[in-house]
């Protein structure tokens, strides 16, 4: 399945410019300091503020650990992806139409100032709002999480699989409570997308305070993975 975030869903973190075995070349390292230049004059300047900021990102940066973790652990990590990262909220506008915003102008700045990279344009449908969250949330993400679980082991029967499959939810959703201050917010959004002729998936978008949280499942195109395995 959502491929990832403002740049390939999963590529939040800072890296070499390179190309990846579908000669397809990765946006990973300047998106970052892309975002770091569009949001610089907009730091908050009250520091008990900017420390929460501080410690939310850390425990967002742990979740992205565990989504990317698992995609490794199954031997799926170039097929599938999964990530967390944050996005800004406007407050002046509908989440749907903020969200959207979001990813539209952080795709043609991106575009203005890094024109060696071909930028992908994302799409959306699908929007959906839903309440109560977290039950169906945890159930869906057992699925999520491990999409063809440890395909090539024997040594696990169905009851322990469908336990470690319950566990691993059970951390992560530990680390969205966390981050979403013991699930405070009545409602979250689920949204599909693809990412022009590579990739599509699912966000989970939930907002906390001044930003969304994104969950981003994601996955290659089957024309593209067809010409990956060919």
């Amino acid at each position: 399945m959502n491929e990832g975030g403002p740049t390939s869903s999963h590529e939040q973190t800072p890296r070499s410019l390179r190309a990846d075995n579908s000669g397809h070349k990765s946006s990973a390292p300047l998106l970052r300091q892309a975002l770091d230049k569009k949001w610089s004059g907009m730091m908050i300047k009250d520091e008990s503020v900017n420390r929460l900021n501080r410690d939310v990102q850390i425990l967002v940066a742990n979740l992205d650990g565990w989504l990317r973790g698992l995609a490794e652990i199954n031997g799926l990590s170039f097929q599938y992806r999964g990530g967390a990262y944050t996005v800004k909220l406007d407050n002046k506008y509908e989440p749907e139409h903020s969200f959207r915003i979001y990813f539209k102008e952080t795709t043609e700045y991106n575009r203005e100032h890094f024109k060696e990279v071909d930028w992908p344009t994302y799409t959306f449908e699908n929007w959906q709002e839903f309440s109560p969250w977290v039950g169906p949330l945890e159930e869906a993400l057992k699925d999520y999480l491990l999409p063809n679980p440890f395909n090539q082991v024997d040594l696990l029967d169905e009851n322990n699989l469908e336990t470690i499959k319950c566990r691993v939810a059970w951390h992560v959703m530990e680390l969205i409570m966390l981050i979403t201050d013991s699930f405070s917010n009545e409602s979250i959004y689920k949204v599909n997308y693809e990412r022009e002729k590579f990739s599509e998936g699912i966000f989970y978008v939930i907002p906390i305070e001044t930003e969304f949280l994104v969950l981003d499942f994601g996955s290659l195109l089957p024309e593209v993975l067809a010409e990956v395995n060919s």
